[in-house]
């Protein structure tokens, strides 16, 4: 079993945690919308499309190692069917 191949990614749960509670500081982060000017708005309207922006970034990177997992997954599914069917012929052959 030691030389079997592991997961190839780390977990992405912590990483969706980490975006989902960024977006939410932008959102909320020191904005009184009520008492702003328009200049005032114009710049957090700015700022939070830019860090939104970034955000898509991270999430691309996510949908990538998503599908590197999903690709390995499938690879495993595959090694256990054939050996499960390998099992099966050798437990035949011996009866």
């Amino acid at each position: 079993m030691g030389s079997h191949a592991r997961e190839p990614i780390k977990h992405t749960c912590p990483d969706i945690d980490k975006y989902i509670k960024w977006i939410k500081m932008e959102i909320v982060k020191d904005r009184d919308l009520k008492n702003m000017n328009e200049k005032e708005l114009y710049e957090s309207a700015s700022s939070m499309s830019s860090q939104l922006e970034a955000c898509i970034d991270y999430l691309e990177d996510l949908r990538k190692s998503n599908d590197t997992l999903r690709v390995w997954g499938i690879e495993e599914a595959t090694e256990v069917d054939r050996l499960v069917a390998e099992l099966e012929d050798s437990t035949m052959q011996t009866l």
